[in-house]
């Protein structure tokens, strides 16, 4: 009996040993550590975007691309283009000269007046949106800071942009817009698919 118990305590101070002297595997909390992982994919910014792509849009407020409608809408009169000018336009345009009221006009309205008007002789046969307008000195500022009432047809975000007229402008426009005798204004509403909501 003496030796089975020798037995007994030789077996188990091994086993202590090995239980005491074992590394013991480290438990792991919370989330793993993302430390290696690369970066999240950022797309470059863009403009516009594409249905089911990731997309960075970038954003300035709209400003850009208010101007260039306008000069898009004074080059669509200019060469007659009546595609240009139906794609630009909303279906009923505020009037905005000369002053800004709740009074609207329809597209098909404006578009008549401004390609089928006897004084587009005026013209002269001039082409270029530069024979008519000073593009460089174009200006753009959000409705709610260019006039005291928005007519419920607009939005406060909406961008007013003047449109300064040279003197051939202002000897051929006043006759194909209502309202552009010596500058032109053109109501933005930016987005992906910009359209003009006053005139």
């Amino acid at each position: 009996m003496p030796r089975c118990g020798l037995c007994i305590s030789v077996l188990a101070f091994p086993l202590a040993f090995a239980a005491c002297g074992a590394p013991q595997p480290s438990r792991v909390s919370g989330s793993p550590s993302t430390e290696a992982d690369p970066p999240p994919y950022t797309p470059p910014p863009s403009e516009t975007a594409t249905t089911g792509t990731t997309t960075a849009l970038a954003t300035s407020g709209g400003g850009e691309q208010a101007k260039a409608v306008a000069i898009r809408f004074v080059r669509g009169v200019v060469e007659g283009n009546e595609d240009a000018l139906v794609r630009l336009l909303a279906t009923d345009i505020l009037t905005a000269q000369p002053r800004l009221t709740g009074q609207q006009r329809l597209r098909s309205d404006i578009v008549t007046q401004a390609l089928q008007s006897a004084q587009r002789r005026r013209l002269g046969g001039a082409t270029t949106v530069d024979t008519f307008i000073d593009a460089n000195s174009i200006q753009v500022q959000p409705l709610s800071q260019a006039v005291r009432q928005i007519p419920n047809a607009l939005r406060p975000s909406d961008l007013y942009v003047t449109v300064p007229l040279l003197p051939t402008g202002q000897r051929v426009f006043r006759f194909l817009i209502n309202g552009w005798h010596h500058r032109g204004v053109v109501i933005v509403r930016a987005g992906a698919e910009p359209r003009i909501v006053g005139l």
